[in-house]
């Protein structure tokens, strides 16, 4: 598995390299997340806005690069950094897929971008926390330190509004379904090509 991530990596960078005005960048923060089932254990969560821990608040990063292979579609990479996750511990999550995108929706300056591919997905052990109850969600490293999960089918939400020539602010939804939702605002710059 890893040796796969690593191969889409590096051809993806590949790809990226032969042609820098195909290529954006976007910065979102990560901050808001909903709990689609109740969960065996809200009194863990930190950052809760709801007493049942369905609505949080997280704090971290999603850096999304693209190469445009056309104005509708490319290949993405994802990476999200999340300093305090549900449980106000480290969470981790990869992401490489295709994108497609729809540009101008109803004549505006607004877009929609979805993208389709595996996502990995890593945090610190949570059964080291008082009174955890395992769902069976994660595998758990053999040195127990780290829960890991591979999804091979994932993907993330764009929506895009056009600030000015290049800059767009971006709104970005990982669809967890059945778990959970996870949205982020931010910006994001890309090329004129790839309006």
């Amino acid at each position: 598995m890893k040796t796969i991530l690593l191969l889409l990596l590096f051809t993806f960078g590949l790809v990226a390299g032969l042609s820098a005005q195909r290529f954006s960048v976007g910065f979102q923060l990560i901050g808001l997340s909903y709990h689609l089932k109740k969960s065996k254990h809200p009194h863990l969560f930190k950052g809760k806005i709801t007493r049942n821990g369905r609505l949080m608040v997280n704090g971290g990063i999603l850096i999304t690069l693209r190469y445009h292979a056309t104005p509708d579609w490319g290949m993405q990479y994802s990476q999200a950094i999340v300093a305090h996750d549900c449980s106000g511990r480290f969470l981790g999550m990869s992401h490489l897929g295709v994108f497609v995108r729809k540009n101008e929706l109803w004549d505006s300056p607004n877009a929609v971008n979805v993208s389709f591919g595996p996502m990995f997905f890593y945090r610190q052990n949570w059964a080291f926390l008082p009174g955890y109850v395992d769902e069976g969600l994660f595998d758990i490293s053999n040195n127990k330190q780290w829960m890991t999960k591979f999804v091979w089918h994932g993907g993330m939400l764009s929506w895009q509004h056009r600030l000015s020539e290049g800059r767009y602010f971006q709104l970005d939804m990982l669809p967890g379904i059945p778990e959970i939702i996870s949205i982020g605002p931010g910006l994001s710059f890309q090329p004129a090509m790839a309006r």
